[in-house]
Formats: structure tokens, sequence, C-alpha cells
């Protein structure tokens, strides 16, 4: 009997332990899916672009899937403002999330700094020298390959980016550093109420069958 009692409270502890890693990826991918989509809106807007998010429960029931889906709908949009439009939800991603979490950030500030080092030292004609920001944003380019390389680019995004260059990275790094204060203010405006309302669903009483 107590062997069967501590069988069954191992196996009830490993759910619990299954049930909660699940539910924390859940709100990471919920979160990643809220900065990627205000990414697109934010920037937009920087351009005056009208856009529409959406974000979404995958019901479709693949357990391969993330558990979260979203999409921006913009206005009429061509040349480079689609491709830095396009771009800036997955770097919005790896400025905001993934570059954060391996401790790895650069502020618009560090931007300007080195931008002004290079003004003072080579006061005409180009340069050679890559300045630490051009060198970030190289870095920025590798984790978009990289997630390329994942199948974590939709192909709406691909579209849009087309042939990106290391030139269209740079300048939608800063309008993402720019203006991340907004995106996270926005994103976690709507995390925060998706993530009330799925719990308020969970939560809520079966209602009784009527007579």
């Amino acid at each position: 009997m107590t062997l069967s009692i501590l069988t069954y409270l191992s196996a009830l502890e490993k759910m619990v332990s299954k049930s909660t890693l699940l539910e924390d990826i859940e709100k990471k991918e919920l979160w990643a899916v809220c900065i990627h989509e205000y990414g697109h809106s934010v920037v937009g807007n920087t351009f005056g672009i009208q856009s529409w998010t959406d974000i979404w429960r995958n019901e479709s029931g693949d357990f391969y899937e993330k558990a979260w889906r979203g999409q921006t709908i913009h206005s009429e949009i061509t040349g480079e403002q689609l491709i830095l439009f396009s771009m800036a939800g997955i770097v919005s991603e790896i400025l905001l999330i993934n570059f954060l979490d391996e401790n790895e950030r650069y502020t618009l500030e560090d931007a300007e700094s080195d931008a002004e080092i290079i003004r003072k030292k080579y006061s005409t004609g180009r340069h050679r020298t890559r300045t630490a920001f051009t060198q970030f944003c190289y870095r920025v380019l590798e984790a978009i390959n990289e997630k390329y390389d994942n199948d974590e680019l939709s192909e709406t995004d691909l579209i849009g980016m087309g042939n990106y260059s290391i030139n269209h990275v740079r300048k939608t790094v800063r309008l993402v550093l720019k203006n991340s204060e907004e995106i996270i203010e926005m994103a976690t405006l709507n995390y925060n109420y998706l993530f009330d309302a799925e719990n308020l669903e969970l939560n809520e009483p079966e209602q009784e069958a009527q007579p």
C-alpha cells in the first residue's frame, strides 16, 4: 500500500511539473508573439502606416506547433518601408527577448555614442573601421539567419523582407531600439489581456443545463 501511494505521488508530481513546464513555455510563446506583432505595429506607426494586430491561441492540436499565433495586417506599403516593417517583428524578438536572455543588450545610446566617436575620428570620407554598433547589427543578422534556418520566420515576413541587407538590419535595429519602450508597453497590455481572459475562461464554472 505504501509503495503504491509513493508511486502515485511520484507520478502526480511529474504530471504537475510537466504541466507547469508547459504553462511556462506557453507564457514565453505568448510574450514572444506579443513582442513580435507590436514590433511590426509600432515601427509601422513611425512611417504613418495603419496596422491591425490580432493574436490568438493555436487550436490545431499539433504538439510541435507554438501555442499562440499572431498577425499584423497593414495598409498599403512598398519599397524599403515594407522591408523594415516586415523585419521589425523578428528584430524586436531578438533585441527585446533573445539578447536579454543572453545578457547581450545594446541600447540606442550605445549606438549614438559609437557614431559620435566615428564622426570625430573620421570627419570626411568613408572609413573602414567597423563600429561596435555595426558589429552588433551583424550579430542581429546572424540571429535572423539562425531563425530562418530553424523555420521560425513566417512566410509573410519573408516575402516582405525580400532581399534584405545589413543596411536594412541597421535601420530596423535603430527603429526598434528607439521605440522599444512603446513596443514593450503595447505587448504587455495585450499579453495581460490575453492571459487574464484565458484564465477567466479556464476557471469559469460550468453552466448547469436548463430544464
